[in-house]
């Protein structure tokens, strides 16, 4: 069994997926075990499509992690992402 790491990311209104190593494959859910099954899917899918195509299909190279940071970090950061001059900009995408 192959496993391809997913990126889930919750939304306002909805909860979404996608594949770092498998480009353009994502899914839309309105509840995380939604989105989970709804990416699952759209994996074998994407991977058969890739297969029907001749193309080569890309191997797992993407690693996840999850840093834990504290009170301090974080007010630090959002004090930099709401005044980035100076500071290089780097407010994550955000600004």
């Amino acid at each position: 069994m192959t496993r391809y790491m997913v990126v889930v990311e919750r939304g306002s209104t909805s909860w979404g997926a996608h594949v770092p190593d498998l480009p353009g494959c994502v899914a839309v859910g309105e509840t995380r075990q939604e989105v989970l099954r709804l990416i699952r899917e759209a994996v074998e899918l994407h991977i058969a499509g890739l297969k029907e195509d001749g193309l080569p299909v890309p191997a797992p190279s993407s690693e996840g992690e999850i840093v834990e940071v504290g009170a301090a970090q974080l007010r630090h950061a959002a004090n930099r992402c709401e005044n980035p001059k100076g500071h290089g900009g780097d407010c994550g995408g955000r600004g």
